[in-house]
């Protein structure tokens, strides 16, 4: 968990969810700026289908999100808690007055902003090949880099990696197995290790 709670935070009450809960609906959340302090959130859509599509992983000291808090945007996703968290929430445009006076937070801002758009136009570019162990694949390495666990197992279920590329769990199941067969992946006790030249 964080240490203090930092500005403009101070003062907010922490709030408790469970691993599971829904935390943000669409339209609701985005008049307040959400700093996690422990956990992990997922933010997903619902495709037509019924499907879930896991659109973003918020890991600790994330602030979500950026999308209506400097975009002018609506809240049109959802959020879970993927673990037990801790949040604290702040109203928007107190969020956005303090980031205004406080350059190097913006600047910190900016850069995870950078990574994490680097992650989607990677997801984009494999997606669109319709290629499910590429999907796979890159899903897995995006998650060790978020995760800080390059060359090292990533803890993810077939669920999680279906819900992340869209594929049917079946799909993922079918194409983890050959994977694996390949020793493309190495199956851990900690999960899915990417093998040379992928990590």
């Amino acid at each position: 968990m964080l240490g203090a709670i930092p500005e403009p935070f101070t003062g907010s009450k922490p709030v408790n969810y469970s691993a599971g809960d829904s935390i943000i609906t669409p339209g609701e959340g985005d008049q307040h700026a959400w700093l996690l302090l422990d956990g992990l959130v997922r933010q997903f859509d619902i495709l037509d289908d019924g499907t879930q599509f896991s659109l973003n992983i918020y890991k600790q000291g994330s602030v979500f999100s950026l999308s209506w808090l400097f975009g002018g945007c609506d809240s049109n996703y959802f959020y879970e808690a993927l673990s037990d968290i801790v949040v604290v929430r702040v109203n928007a445009q107190t969020y956005r007055t303090f980031i205004e006076t406080h350059p190097q937070l913006a600047l910190d801002m900016l850069k995870r902003l950078s990574r994490g758009l680097d992650g989607i136009f990677s997801r984009l570019s494999i997606n669109s090949k319709n290629d499910a162990a590429a999907r796979i694949l890159n899903e897995i390495r995006l998650t060790s880099l978020r995760f800080g666990q390059v060359g090292q197992p990533v803890p993810i279920t077939n669920s999680a990696l279906a819900n992340r590329t869209g594929l049917a769990r079946e799909t993922v199941s079918r194409t983890v197995r050959k994977l694996i067969e390949d020793d493309t992946l190495r199956k851990t006790p900690d999960g899915l290790e990417l093998r040379a030249p992928y990590n």
